[in-house]
């Protein structure tokens, strides 16, 4: 295939793709549809409430999230207690000196050698 014919081809398949998303429709969003769907529901209720029972659920409500948020911070705080522990654990571990003690090799006294000695007497 030439480059010509090459050409021609990918200029056919960009026009058949555009015909079709024209036929079929864009899903065309405007801006102010897609900032109302990424605004995140509360699971409080944000409207007002109806006088001192209206309050105390508000409160309540509050409270019971607060509660919630202070057992996760709670159980977040001793992982990561956990996990800095661990790292100086690692640290300590790897900052103390290698001694020849702790290596097992077999000790050799100078006396179970042989050296053959050589004579130098030139008489």
């Amino acid at each position: 295939m030439n480059r010509t014919k090459g050409i021609l081809l990918a200029g056919s398949v960009t026009g058949l793709i555009l015909i079709a998303l024209l036929a079929f429709g864009l899903p065309v969003r405007s801006l102010e549809q897609q900032q109302l769907q990424e605004v995140p529901t509360n699971s409080l209720d944000t409207a007002a409430p109806s006088g001192l029972d209206g309050l105390e659920a508000t409160n309540a409500e509050l409270e019971a999230a607060l509660r919630l948020m202070q057992e996760r911070e709670n159980a977040y705080q001793q992982e990561l207690e956990a996990a800095n522990q661990a790292i100086l654990d690692m640290q300590d571990a790897a900052q103390q000196p290698v001694y020849e003690e702790d290596y097992e090799d077999e000790e050799h006294d100078e006396d179970d050698y042989e050296y053959e000695e050589e004579d130098d007497d030139d008489d």
